[in-house]
């Protein structure tokens, strides 16, 4: 018997190695798995930024554009009716945000 209950020992033994082995590489891969998430949540951060100051540069294009087109045309009248300032510091606002 004392022959089988070393056998029996081995045996546990080496299933409880195995176990914890698997452990340990499930919570190597859920690490991955939460740093991937991370840097998904990051990126997409970053997108959505890029995506709303190049919204924010062409707001300033068309809200302008109606401008240049007076000056291009010489109508004189349209291009007196804006406030060059407020273009001028919504330009320099829009330039130091992007």
């Amino acid at each position: 018997m004392d022959n089988q209950d070393g056998v029996m020992a081995m045996a546990v033994e080496a299933a409880l190695e195995w176990n914890r082995r698997e452990k340990r590489q499930m919570r190597k891969l859920q690490r991955a798995v939460r740093e991937k998430g991370r840097e998904r949540t990051l990126l997409k951060r970053k997108k959505e930024d890029m995506a709303a100051k190049k919204a924010a540069k062409q707001n300033v294009v068309d809200e302008f554009m109606p401008f240049f087109d007076a000056i291009a045309k010489n109508d004189m009248e349209t291009a007196q009716n804006f406030d060059e300032t407020a273009m001028m510091n919504t330009i320099r606002t829009t330039l130091n945000d992007g």
